[in-house]
This record gives structure tokens, sequence and C-alpha cells, in this order.
């Protein structure tokens, strides 16, 4: 259905450490800050291919504090500069970035991410919006998974639509448990 790339983020002496790895093709990077543009490269190349036949999904982990909305933001940037429009799968429900607290939602980005997220609301084209129950998944767990399964079938539904559109999806830093 897609090609994914998940990059993990985590504390590394005081850097951010990513790790990029992309399961069908075998590519496995790891850079620190500074090497971001190699990881940028790897997602175009990536992104190329995939134009032809799958989406390219790109998923950022790691915990609070690590970076992974800045990161994301500068993919979605990078990534217009290839194609017209990025999907942007919102799944951060205490801090998300297109939307209000509390929400799952898929929209389109056809603009730079350059302002703060608060005044990004409006800015970009809503395809699905979800209430998750609550500004946190602890709550309400299976409500929450429900909302991102619905935004991914509407991602690909948009993508058969309108044909393979590449999806940056922003999580929250949730690497345990049910979430904290």
């Amino acid at each position: 259905l897609a090609q994914a790339v998940v990059l993990w983020l985590q504390p590394v002496r005081g850097a951010v450490q990513t790790a990029l790895e992309m399961p069908k093709r075998g590519v496995h990077l790891c850079a620190e800050p500074d090497g971001l543009g190699a990881v940028v490269e790897v997602l175009l190349e990536g992104l190329r291919k995939a134009k032809k036949s799958k989406p390219l999904v790109i998923a950022v982990i790691g915990e609070k504090g690590t970076g992974k909305s800045t990161l994301q933001r500068y993919f979605v940037n990078q990534l217009l500069n290839e194609v017209p429009t990025v999907c942007y799968l919102d799944a951060d429900l205490g801090q998300p970035e297109l939307t209000t607290p509390g929400m799952v939602s898929l929209s389109t980005v056809s603009s730079p991410l350059l302002c703060s997220p608060h005044d990004s609301l409006g800015r970009h084209t809503s395809v699905l919006t979800v209430f998750a129950g609550a500004a946190s998944s602890m709550s309400c767990p299976l409500l929450y998974l429900d909302a991102i399964r619905r935004a991914m079938l509407a991602f690909l539904q948009l993508n058969r639509d309108r044909g393979p559109m590449p999806l940056v999806f922003n999580t929250p830093g949730w690497v345990e448990g049910l979430g904290r």
C-alpha cells in the first residue's frame, strides 16, 4: 500500500541521533543533526521512486523533546520542493501542528510550514478531523487508535483519487505504555 520510512529520534550525549530505516530497500542510516541532509536525500530518493506506484509515508518517533515536530516540518518543507502537496497526519493529541488538541487529523499541505503551530490553524486543507476523547491517548486508547485508522483510510482513499502523495505522520512522544 505504501513505502514506509520510520525515523527514531533519541537523545545521545546531548545531541539527537537520527536512525532511518526503509525496510523494503534495506537502507539503514544513522546521522547526527548536521547529517540531516543525507537523511533528506534518502527520503527524496524514496519519494521519487514512490511517485510512480506507492505513496511515501514518513513517521518520526521518539520521546518528548527530541525534535520530532521540528524534523517533520523540515521534511514537509523539503518534500514541497518536489511535489505540490504533502499529506500530514497529525496524531499528537497534546501538541498538534495543524489542529486543536484532542484531535487526530489528516490535512493536505501545499505551502511551507513556517509559522508556529497555533498560527497554522486554517492555513491548510483539512481532509478529516476526528475527536480522540482527550488531549492524551491514555484516556481513550481505543478511540485514539480508531481515529488514526480512520485518518489512514482517508489518506489511502485520497491517494486512489488523486494519485500518490507523500504522508508525514506527526507522532506523540509516546514510546512505551499507553502514553505519558
